[in-house]
């Protein structure tokens, strides 16, 4: 298509601002940009929607002040896509995950998930804590488990040991990490070992008619301290595991962790449920809270 076309149907509106506040909400204060520039600037409303790059309350209330779906999560479900939520989504959709301990808040939970676990892993050799909002393994941390006392009371020693963590992270220390825990929570896992490991990823999302959709496959290249941080992404994957992670990434819209589906609308059926407090409009047949809370971090 020549790029002509593509100019002719594009409009471009400056808000006259450059203080370093979200562009949303430069627009949120300027109504008559709102209401007059941006909304006539769009030849069939009932024909357009939102397309953001990042979700957040503010882009929730433009997509109701416009009246336009928002095609992006509700920010609502946010906590679907943190490292706790995702582990209680996959475990509602039978999607194989490391035994571990979600919501954690702080170093004392942290040493009680630690204990928990080594009581009930015969043979651990290290655990795995991972912020709820770290990216590419750089929050995470691994706890060696060398010098656990087999006997008596384990968290006196869990707790020393504990300051020792191994971090991914290459700057990072223990009291900034601790105080990042405590902000946003996180999970303690098993150490998966072996000499040679995969890590294929699928990514999904829900569409606006609430149907569950596989976007595509690649396999990850892992690497840093732990071999756990994701360097890059090749694809596709191999076919011996394409398949399989498209089947299972398509498990999660299923299911309904914390009651954060609604399926009580007559125009909504169990297999295309959609979110409450659906993002711009509520109507059921166009509501677009679609894309997925990252549901494939791990």
């Amino acid at each position: 298509m020549p790029g002509s076309h593509a100019r002719r149907r594009l409009t471009l509106i400056s808000c006259l601002d450059a203080s370093p506040i979200p562009l949303t909400e430069k627009i949120l204060r300027r109504p008559p940009l709102l209401q007059k520039r941006i909304l006539e600037a769009i030849p069939d409303r009932h024909m357009a929607h939102l397309s953001v790059f990042n979700a957040s309350p503010l882009e929730r209330t433009l997509s109701v002040r416009l009246g336009l779906p928002l095609y992006a999560n509700d920010p609502g479900l946010y906590d679907l896509g943190t490292k706790s939520g995702c582990r209680e989504v996959f475990r509602e959709a039978g999607v194989l995950l490391p035994d571990g301990i979600e919501r954690l808040r702080d170093e004392g939970d942290v040493v009680d998930a630690i204990d928990t676990l080594i009581a009930r892993n015969a043979g651990l050799r290290r655990l795995v804590v991972k912020l709820n909002d770290g990216f590419s393994g750089e929050g995470n941390a691994i706890f060696p488990i060398t010098g656990c006392p087999e006997t008596g009371d384990r968290r006196p020693w869990i707790r020393s040991t504990l300051p020792h963590l191994r971090f991914e992270a290459p700057r990072e220390q223990y009291d900034s990490y601790m105080q990042k825990y405590k902000e946003m929570g996180g999970v303690v896992e098993v150490f998966i070992e072996g000499e040679e490991k995969k890590s294929p990823s699928c990514q999904s999302r829900v569409n606006a008619l609430g149907d569950p959709m596989a976007i595509s496959t690649h396999d990850q290249v892992l690497g840093g301290p732990s071999g756990r941080c994701s360097w890059a992404a090749p694809s596709p994957p191999r076919e011996s595991t394409a398949s399989t992670f498209k089947t299972r990434a398509l498990r999660w819209p299923e299911c309904s962790p914390s009651a954060a589906w609604s399926g009580d609308s007559p125009q909504t059926s169990s297999r295309s449920r959609t979110p409450r407090a659906a993002c711009g409009t509520t109507t059921p047949s166009r509501s677009t809270c679609a894309k997925a809370a990252r549901p494939t971090r791990s």
